[in-house]
């Protein structure tokens, strides 16, 4: 059996992260709370999102891994390979940030 593990959302913090880098508060997050288009329901464009995100530092150094994330994948390892699904963003170097980023905080992928 594989197990199809998706990083964005699941193991890898990418709002929290997003959130800082764009200024957002938990006041205006309370207001679309549950709302994967959150960006949009508070006025911006999607450049205005991408733009300050897209860029290697961020992918790489500014996402943090949610708790227990690592033991996860140890225990979901237990049951079979684990493949790891995400999509790069429109920053050529957004795949390379994002296996380094594997590679530190979950181990060996």
């Amino acid at each position: 059996m594989n197990i199809l593990l998706d990083v964005d959302g699941v193991i890898a913090d990418f709002d929290t992260a997003a959130r800082k880098v764009l200024g957002v508060t938990d006041e205006q997050m309370e207001t679309v709370k549950g709302d994967w288009y959150w960006p949009l329901k508070l006025g911006m464009t999607m450049d205005e999102f991408w733009r300050p995100i897209d860029n290697y530092p961020f992918w790489r150094y500014k996402i943090r891994p949610y708790r227990g994330a690592k033991k996860f994948v140890a225990d979901l390892r237990k049951l079979g390979p684990v493949m790891f699904c995400t999509t790069p963003s429109r920053c050529s170097a957004c795949a390379d940030a994002k296996i380094a980023w594997l590679r530190e905080f979950i181990g060996p992928i």
